[in-house]
C-alpha cells in the first residue's frame, strides 16, 4: 500500500512539473511573441513534428542573394520651424552701413514620425546544407520529384554535380541541348543530337589525340605526322566519291593509263636467274600473209616513151625511150616469144657505164638489152634500176 502511495505522489509530482513548465513556455511565447519556445525545446529533446524528420546539419549554408528591398514608406511630417534670430541693427543713415551679422539658427524641428515599413522583398534563394554537424534540428525533406521549375544554383560556376569518390550513375537528358563553355573565348558550344546526327555548335573542330578534324578536312596536329586510313590486313578500299587534288592543282580523278609517266626510280638489284620453264605448247598456225604485189606490164608501141607508172616492159624489135625514173626506181625488159633480139634498142636519157673500170655518164645512149652474141642464151629478161640521177642495168650492150 505504501509502495502505491508513492508511485501515486510521484506521478503527481511528475504531472504538476510538467503543467508548471508548459505554462512557462506559454506565459514566455506570450510575452516575446513567439510561438517557438516550447518546439525549440523539444527539439533538442529530438522529437519533431509530423511532416519534418531529425537530420543533422553542418553550418548553416551560405545566405542566398538579398531579395529587392521593400517600397520606401512616406516621408514623416516636417518638423517645426525653430525661431527666427534678432535682427542685426540698422545701419546709419547716408552710405550704406555694413550688413549686420546673420542671427543664430533657430533650433532644429523635431523629427516627425517614421513611415509604415514598406513590403518585404522577395525570400532570395536557400542557400546549401551545410555538412552534417552535432547540433540536432528539424528540416523537412527534399522531395525532388515535386521540383516544378528551374534547379539554378546560387553562385555562378562554383558548385559540381557529383565528385570523383561520389558519382552519378547516368545523366538522362530529353531533347535540347548540353551547353559547355570554351575556356579560351568564354563562347557557348552546344552538344544537341538531331535526326541521328550528333551536332556541336559553336565549335569548329574536334581533336583526337593529334589528329583534328575540322570543318573543311582532316588534319595533323603534328606537321610531321603521316594520317593513317585503315589498318595493316585491311581488305577494303578507299573509295573517293571524285578525285584527289594535290596541292600543286594537279588532280586524278581515275588510275593512270597511258598518262605522262613519272621520273624512273633506281633500278633495283637484279634478281637471281629462275629456272627454265617448261616448253610451252605450240601456238595456232598464223594467218595466211597478203599476196606479193603483181608486177604491172607496160604496152607502149614502138618508138614511145616508156610509162614508169608499170614495171615490166614486154619488147618484140623496135626502138622505145626510157625516160629517168625516181630514186631507187627498178624496172624489168623481157623479150616476147618469136622476138627479135638485134632488133630490140632502148634510147636512155641518162645511163651509167663502167668505162675500163671508172664510172662514167652517157646520155641519150642506145641500149640493146639482149645480147647479139650467137648461140643459145638464158638471159632473156634485164632490168634498170635508177640512182643518183641515172640508170644503171644489168645486161645487154651500147649501140
Amino acid at each position: 500500500m505504501l509502495r502505491s502511495t508513492k508511485a501515486v505522489v510521484a506521478l503527481s509530482s511528475i504531472a504538476i512539473f510538467l503543467s508548471l513548465l508548459t505554462l512557462g513556455y506559454y506565459i514566455t511565447d506570450t510575452v516575446t511573441g513567439k510561438a517557438t519556445t516550447l518546439g525549440d525545446n523539444l527539439k533538442l529533446l529530438g522529437f519533431c513534428p509530423s511532416g519534418t524528420e531529425l537530420v543533422t546539419p553542418g553550418p548553416v549554408g551560405s545566405t542566398g542573394p538579398q531579395g529587392p528591398a521593400g517600397n520606401t514608406g512616406p516621408s514623416g511630417a516636417p518638423g517645426a520651424s525653430g525661431a527666427p534670430g534678432q535682427p542685426g541693427a540698422n545701419g546709419q543713415d547716408g552710405t550704406d552701413g555694413t550688413n549686420g551679422t546673420d542671427g543664430q539658427d533657430g533650433a532644429q524641428g523635431i523629427q516627425g514620425e517614421v513611415g509604415p515599413s514598406g513590403a518585404p522583398g522577395a525570400q532570395g534563394a536557400q542557400g546549401l546544407p551545410g555538412a552534417a554537424g552535432s547540433d540536432a534540428i528539424c528540416t523537412p525533406a527534399i522531395d525532388l520529384t515535386a521540383i516544378t521549375g528551374d534547379l539554378i544554383p546560387s553562385v555562378d560556376n562554383a558548385y559540381q554535380l557529383g565528385t570523383s569518390q561520389f558519382r552519378w550513375k547516368g545523366l538522362q537528358l530529353g531533347p535540347g541541348t548540353l551547353y559547355i563553355q570554351d575556356q579560351t573565348t568564354g563562347a557557348q558550344a552546344g552538344l544537341t543530337v538531331n535526326d541521328g546526327t550528333l551536332l556541336i555548335d559553336g565549335a569548329d573542330s574536334l581533336r583526337i589525340g593529334n589528329i583534328r578534324l575540322t570543318a573543311t578536312g582532316l588534319r595533323s596536329m603534328l606537321a610531321s605526322q603521316d594520317i593513317t586510313i585503315g589498318a595493316t590486313g585491311d581488305t577494303g578500299y578507299l573509295a573517293v566519291a571524285n578525285g584527289i587534288k594535290f596541292a600543286d592543282g594537279t588532280i586524278i580523278t581515275s588510275a593512270p593509263n597511258g598518262g605522262v609517266a613519272g621520273p624512273a626510280g633506281p633500278v633495283g638489284p637484279a634478281g637471281a636467274t629462275g629456272a627454265t620453264g617448261a616448253t610451252g605448247p605450240q601456238g595456232p598456225q598464223g594467218a595466211p600473209g597478203s599476196p606479193g604485189t603483181i608486177l604491172q606490164l607496160g604496152t607502149q608501141s614502138p618508138g614511145a616513151t616508156l610509162d614508169l607508172t608499170k614495171q615490166v616492159f614486154v619488147f618484140n624489135q623496135g626502138t622505145w625511150n626510157l625516160p629517168d625514173g625516181q630514186e631507187g626506181q627498178i624496172v624489168y625488159f623481157t623479150m616476147t616469144t618469136g622476138g627479135d633480139g638485134h632488133a630490140v634498142n632502148v634510147v636512155i636519157n641518162n645511163l651509167r657505164v663502167v668505162d675500163h673500170g671508172v664510172g662514167t655518164l652517157r646520155t641519150n645512149a642506145t641500149w640493146a638489152p639482149f645480147t647479139s652474141l650467137g648461140g643459145v642464151h638464158l638471159e632473156s629478161s634485164v632490168s634498170a634500176i635508177f640512182i643518183n640521177g641515172a640508170w644503171s642495168v644489168s645486161g645487154g650492150e651500147l649501140r
